[in-house]
């Protein structure tokens, strides 16, 4: 199983779209390891990375006042990436949500 990037889901945003086609390719290595691939060090890269790209992506839509931003923020927080043991951020329920 992979998960195929598709053009419908580009938002025109040269960074935020690099950074979903990176996000793609790290799920796919965590649902395809190959041999040469460590699980749970892709599974932190991503963890770490999803984190950087929320952070990144919100940053842009508070400067071009997008309109859907406190929508988008919900979406955010419901993600299972990171935080405290217990939280909506934690990190055992982001792992186990890839299996």
């Amino acid at each position: 199983m992979r998960l195929e990037w598709q053009t419908k889901l580009e938002t025109g945003v040269e960074q935020i779209d690099n950074q979903h086609r990176e996000l793609y390719r790290l799920v796919n290595l965590v649902l395809d390891p190959g041999e040469e691939t460590k699980v749970e060090d892709t599974l932190k890269f991503l963890e770490n990375y999803v984190v950087r790209h929320f952070t990144d992506e919100e940053a842009l839509q508070v400067a071009s006042q997008f309109p859907d931003l406190p929508e988008h923020k919900e979406i955010h927080a419901g993600q299972p990436v990171s935080g405290p043991a217990g939280t909506q951020g934690d990190s055992r329920r982001f792992h186990q949500d890839f299996y």
